[in-house]
C-alpha cells in the first residue's frame, strides 16, 4: 500500500461498513452518549447527519490515538481534516435527498485522494530506510502496528469496544422470521412501486453499480442512467424506508440479547 495512503485507511478502519447506505430518519441523538448512539450507528438507525458525526467522533479518536502511537515511534505525523477524509454517507431515508441523488450510485462522485495530500509532503522528505521504518510503525507491511494499536485504543476509550465485538459475532438479522418476511414484503412493494425485480435492496443498488461501470466515457448513456436511478430510488422510497426501519430495529435487538 502506498504510505501516503494509511492515514486515511486508519480513519476508513474505523468505521464499520454494515451500517453505511441504510440509514431511516430518525430524531437527533446528538444529546445522548456515544455509546447509545453507536448502538443506533451499527443498527443503522440514524439518518446521515447523525451518522456521520458518530463517523467524525470516532475518527478523531483514531487521529488521536494514531498520532501518540507514531509519535512514541519516532514520528510526528502532520495536521489532517479528519472530517473531510470520512466519505459522506448515502441518506436514503431523506426523500429529498434521494430526489437529487436517487441511491446515490451514478449520480455521486466517489472520494478520492488528492494531490495536495498532507501526507504527500511530510513522506517525500523521508529517505528509503525512514519511509521502511513509517510504514513498519503504521503497521502496514503486516505487522501489527499503530493502525490497528489506535483503532483498538479508540473503540476502549469510547467505551465501544465490546459492541463490535458483539456486532461481529451476532445472528444475522436476515436470518430472523421478521426479517425475512419483511425482504418478502420489500420484493412486492418495489415490483408493484416500480416494476423492479430484485432479491434486496442491496441487490438492487449493485444492479445500478453495475450497469455505471458498463457505461464508463458515454456520458449520454450516463445521464440516462442517472435519471433511471433517481426515477427508481423515488417510487421505492417508502419501501425502502420501511424495509430499512425494520432491519435497524431487529439489528438493534440482536445487538443487545
Amino acid at each position: 500500500m502506498p504510505a501516503r495512503r494509511c492515514l486515511t485507511l486508519a480513519l476508513a478502519i474505523a468505521l464499520p461498513v454494515a451500517a453505511a447506505g441504510c440509514r431511516d430518519q430518525q430524531p437527533d441523538h446528538d444529546t445522548r452518549g456515544f455509546r447509545d448512539r453507536y448502538v443506533d450507528y451499527l443498527s443503522g438507525a440514524l439518518d446521515a447527519g447523525d451518522a456521520r458525526k458518530v463517523e467524525v467522533e470516532l475518527a478523531r479518536a483514531v487521529d488521536g490515538a494514531l498520532r501518540k502511537c507514531m509519535s512514541g515511534r519516532g514520528f510526528e505525523l502532520p495536521s489532517i481534516d479528519v472530517e473531510a477524509a470520512i466519505q459522506p454517507a448515502t441518506d436514503l431515508g431523506n426523500r429529498k435527498w434521494v430526489a437529487e441523488y436517487g441511491f446515490g450510485i451514478s449520480t455521486v462522485a466517489p472520494p478520492s485522494l488528492a494531490d495536495d495530500d498532507p501526507m504527500a509532503d511530510y513522506l517525500a522528505k523521508l529517505g528509503p530506510s525512514e519511509a521502511a521504518a513509517f510504514e513498519a510503525a503504521l503497521g502496514s507491511t503486516g505487522e501489527v502496528g499503530c493502525i490497528a494499536e489506535a483503532d483498538s485504543a479508540a473503540r476502549r476509550g469510547l467505551g465501544v469496544d465490546d459492541l463490535d465485538r458483539r456486532y461481529a459475532l451476532m445472528r444475522d438479522p436476515f436470518d430472523e422470521p421478521e426479517m425475512r418476511a419483511a425482504e418478502q414484503t420489500w420484493r412486492d412493494c418495489v415490483m408493484a412501486a416500480a416494476g423492479v425485480t430484485a432479491g434486496s435492496l442491496p441487490d438492487l443498488i449493485g444492479q445500478f453499480a453495475t450497469r455505471v461501470q458498463r457505461v464508463q466515457g458515454d456520458i449520454d448513456r450516463l445521464r440516462e442512467l442517472q435519471r433511471e436511478e433517481v426515477n427508481t430510488a423515488l417510487a421505492t422510497f417508502d419501501c425502502n424506508v420501511e424495509r430499512n426501519s425494520i432491519l435497524a430495529r431487529v439489528t438493534a435487538e440482536l445487538l443487545m440479547s
